[in-house]
């Protein structure tokens, strides 16, 4: 079984995904989160920011496209950074109805598979 991964064209093996999983299993000393949501209204991205200020506060290193990403920057190419970064031990997908229309939006390829 082959997963996508990355870049498209870009390949690992079934195995190679469980043995990071295994290894996830295990307890994180130094957790560093990439969050990927969608900018919907000012509302929401407080939340965001919110939700991410207190990941920090708790001891966890976020990655956050507000902090991280430089103006001018493609975001598609930042995101593909931030998920195939062996640093970044999780990745949080805050999706809701602007993520998946924007997910869709996407010509030929399904944000999910760009991601994974």
């Amino acid at each position: 079984m082959i997963w996508k991964k990355g870049k498209i064209g870009s390949t690992y093996k079934f195995n190679d995904i469980k043995e990071r999983e295994n290894n996830m299993k295990h307890k994180i000393d130094k957790p560093r989160v990439f969050i990927s949501y969608a900018w919907g209204s000012q509302n929401y991205q407080n939340k965001v920011l919110a939700f991410a200020s207190s990941l920090r506060n708790d001891g966890i290193d976020v990655v956050l496209d507000k902090w991280d990403l430089s103006e001018g920057n493609d975001t598609y190419a930042f995101m593909e950074q931030c998920v195939t970064d062996d640093t970044i031990t999780n990745v949080l997908m805050l999706i809701d109805p602007m993520y998946t229309k924007k997910a869709d939006e996407i010509s030929g390829v399904v944000l999910l598979n760009m991601i994974f």
